[in-house]
């Protein structure tokens, strides 16, 4: 079980090294018109999604990744997305947070289970809690004060 909240000097969520390496390694935070499009395509499906959503997400990155290897392989991704200025102006919705799944190769988002604004500007975490057969649950939490704390769980058909 993964918890947001931070207690004492623990301040990290516990995320298993496979997926930490995929991100650390495959997938790090771009800037929309950075030059490597072609060799971050997973970060420019979560580009894609956040500025249809808001034209003024110009940062994304990728929070938490976990698969899911019953019966076809595919991950389930939390993503990130911000203005450019990454000041608030008064609209949650410049900071916007995204479940998705997201196929075996990492290039593609098959489902968007949800899009969140920030409750807490710049300063909320949203992790995956745990993926199961016919679930998805995320945690999140303001990083500064614990406060702000949601839980939701989201139905989805992985064998489909």
């Amino acid at each position: 079980m993964k918890y947001c909240f931070r207690h004492g000097t623990i301040f990290l969520p516990l995320i298993s090294i496979p997926a930490l390496l995929v991100i650390i390694l495959a997938v790090p935070s771009i800037s929309i018109g950075d030059d490597n499009e072609e060799s971050q395509p997973l970060l420019n499906e979560l580009e894609k999604v956040f500025t249809a959503l808001n034209a003024n997400i110009k940062h994304v990155a990728i929070l938490d990744l976990q698969p899911f290897n019953y019966d076809r392989s595919r991950y389930i991704l939390v993503g990130w997305g911000i203005s450019e200025d990454r000041s608030f102006n008064g609209d949650s919705n410049d900071e916007l947070f995204g479940v998705f799944v997201v196929n075996s190769e990492l290039t593609q988002i098959e489902e968007i289970l949800d899009i969140i604004p920030t409750p807490r500007w710049l300063d909320y975490e949203l992790l995956i809690e745990r993926v199961t057969g016919d679930s998805v649950i995320v945690i999140g939490c303001g990083l500064t004060y614990d406060d702000v704390p949601i839980r939701r769980a989201y139905i989805w058909e992985p064998y489909e």
